[in-house]
């Protein structure tokens, strides 16, 4: 995914950030999510698993959330935060076709601090390409997933 580096000042520490360039045909929502809401998305329910998913969390009154993408049947990558620990984890285990190497059922993680109690996550979906830029693209993380099948959903689950 192309993307559009800055450097931004962080409470005087200047930080790189990343921003994803994102072609106009690739389906868009935008969510606000409060502790305990469900997701409803259009886009994450294509054929083609092809979306991105521009979401602001509320964290008040919520030890954590995972966000399934991708789900089919017993498939799905797991986006996941928990609060406490302020660990933002991306699970591919799960993910579809993963036993062609020992050491790609994964889970990556990295701190993600929330700002003002929330999280703010662009996800971008591409068929066997996740990307999550997190707070603006302060963190991000990409990997590889092969799900078997097209047309995965989202389902949002509070801890």
């Amino acid at each position: 995914m192309p993307r559009k580096l800055t450097l931004t000042n962080n409470e005087g520490i200047y930080q790189l950030t990343q921003r994803p360039i994102v072609a106009d045909n690739i389906p868009t929502e935008e969510i606000i999510l409060n502790a305990h809401d469900a997701i409803t998305s259009n886009v994450a329910t294509t054929s083609s698993n092809t979306y991105r998913l521009k979401l602001t969390i509320n964290l008040l009154d919520s030890k954590g959330f995972a966000l399934n993408l991708l789900q089919n049947d017993n498939e799905k990558s797991i986006l996941s935060y928990d609060v406490a620990t302020e660990t933002l984890s991306f699970d591919r285990t799960q993910s579809g076709q993963v036993g062609f190497h020992p050491r790609f059922k994964s889970v990556e993680t990295m701190t993600v601090k929330p700002q003002n109690k929330q999280l703010k996550l662009d996800i971008i979906v591409d068929k066997s390409v996740v990307e999550i830029f997190a707070n603006n693209g302060r963190k991000v993380l990409t990997d590889l997933v092969f799900p078997t099948k097209t047309n995965g959903k989202v389902l949002m689950i509070w801890q």
